[in-house]
């Protein structure tokens, strides 16, 4: 480390540059730190602040690229901060993960890669308010941004306001710049946007035992999502199993092998990897296991063994009818046995359950629809049409096409195929994001023999 300091004015400047002593390369020049003459004690603070977090960038395995993508180095305070909240993010604890992006951006005015993080974070909840008001907040001063800070404004930005697209098109470049992380949001945005293999090529040039990303269990279902959509299934169980190697006791990677052994046929594996699935806790909201068991169900299905996929169906009414009273109240258990139940054609007990929880939440355009989709299922089309047409009324910011796709799963139950496909069609265009979990979507499985919903369905890779 070299540097100056100097007087100027009623100020006292300091410039400090960071050298490789072995090879005379410079490594980083900071940026002059300044304060007033009688109080220079200010600016040697600052200094050091920047120093730390400089070498810090340069040194850890999780930010050595961004020292070269950025002007200017973090406070090492700042840095800390951001470390700890991107670490707990890739855990999946996105509340932590916000208090400490927050408190990054707070320590540090000039680092605005904690605000962008933190926006995206909030849309992984669908808090999308709170994530469109920190991209606008960043966007004040877009003409200070670093040419990685702009593309990742525009990525998060897009992500926030629906256009796939173009979050596409950002993150593509921002991705050019530098970082395993833009990489690995590269594969989410292309998967997002049912670009199956610029996805897979993505997540493949990121290490999963480097980084961040170590931490990230859920890089192997995305991995294995996009090779499942490829139809390469047997690359999908390679892949899975590497996971499983990484993450032994994680009930999310497991989920992912027991869908690709259903998927080739290979049911052998099944009831002892279910025993061990069913002793994991549960890491994400949606791997309950009377829900997998219904997705299971609906996978086997596909793939045209009826007997099992009636198993499972039962074993996943019978987990749900289980539970202790306590938590067969909980909201999210009476979701999954109503839907289990719908896939299982009990619309009597499936239609109780909806009614009741959309009196407790009438907000819930999930539960709306899925009334209007027993209607459909029961033959009444014009109760079906009344339902979902009373979805209009529940039109808000920040749906991304979910009402419209609903539209869409009506329409293929009462068998209006085509005005199906362009239901699902106009729900991509509002905004929705492509859903491996479509595939098994028990109400789509009625178009599964129509080749415009194929097309639909399609990867479309090679498409810039």
């Amino acid at each position: 480390m070299s540097g100056a300091y100097y007087k100027q004015g009623q100020e006292v400047q300091f410039q400090t540059r960071l050298t490789d002593a072995e090879e005379n390369r410079l490594l980083l020049a900071l940026s002059p730190v300044a304060a007033p003459v009688d109080s220079p004690l200010v600016a040697v603070e600052l200094l050091r602040q920047r120093v730390m977090g400089a070498l810090a960038t340069l040194v850890d395995d999780r930010l050595t690229q961004w020292a070269a993508a950025f002007s200017e180095p973090p406070s090492y305070d700042a840095y800390q901060q951001y470390v700890e909240g991107m670490t707990q993010f890739m855990r999946l604890q996105q509340r932590t993960a916000i208090d400490h992006l927050l408190r990054a951006a707070e320590l540090d005015s000039t680092f605005v890669s904690p605000l962008l993080m933190a926006a995206f974070v909030y849309g992984t909840m669908e808090q999308w308010e709170q994530a469109d008001s920190l991209a606008q907040i960043v966007s004040r001063s877009r003409d200070r941004l670093s040419p990685l800070d702009r593309h990742q404004l525009d990525w998060v930005s897009a992500v926030a306001r629906g256009d796939i697209e173009a979050a596409l098109v950002a993150i593509r470049a921002a991705a050019e710049i530098t970082s395993s992380e833009s990489q690995l949001f590269l594969g989410i945005t292309a998967m997002w946007a049912n670009r199956q293999q610029e996805a897979l090529d993505a997540m493949r040039r990121v290490d999963p035992q480097r980084g961040f990303t170590r931490d990230l269990f859920i890089y192997w279902n995305f991995v294995a999502g996009s090779l499942h959509q490829l139809g390469r299934h047997r690359e999908e169980l390679q892949e899975v199993r590497r996971g499983r190697l990484q993450f032994p006791n994680n009930r999310s990677v497991l989920e992912a092998e027991l869908r690709v052994l259903a998927t080739i046929g290979e049911p052998q594996p099944w009831d002892s990897l279910w025993d061990l699935f069913a002793s994991l806790p549960a890491q994400l909201p949606f791997d309950g296991v009377g829900d997998v068991m219904r997705k299971g169900a609906l996978e086997v299905s596909i793939h045209g063994d009826r007997a099992l996929a009636d198993e499972m169906i039962q074993r996943s009414l019978a987990w749900f009818r289980s539970l202790q009273p306590d938590e067969a109240a909980l909201e999210a258990n009476r979701y999954g046995l109503a839907r289990a139940l719908y896939v299982a054609g009990g619309y009597d007990e499936s239609q109780e359950l909806f009614e009741a929880l959309a009196r407790e939440r009438p907000d819930s355009i999930g539960y709306v629809g899925y009334l209007a989709a027993v209607a459909a299922r029961r033959g009444n089309r014009e109760a079906a049409s009344r339902i979902v047409a009373s979805l209009a009324d529940m039109q808000r910011p920040y749906l991304f096409g979910e009402i419209t796709f609903w539209h869409a799963r009506i329409a293929a139950i009462l068998g209006d195929r085509e005005a199906a496909v362009e239901y699902l069609h106009q729900a991509n265009a509002e905004g929705r994001r492509f859903d491996y979990g479509d595939e098994f979507n028990v109400d789509l499985l009625e178009l599964r023999d129509y080749q415009p919903y194929h097309d639909w369905a399609a990867p479309r890779n090679g498409e810039r």
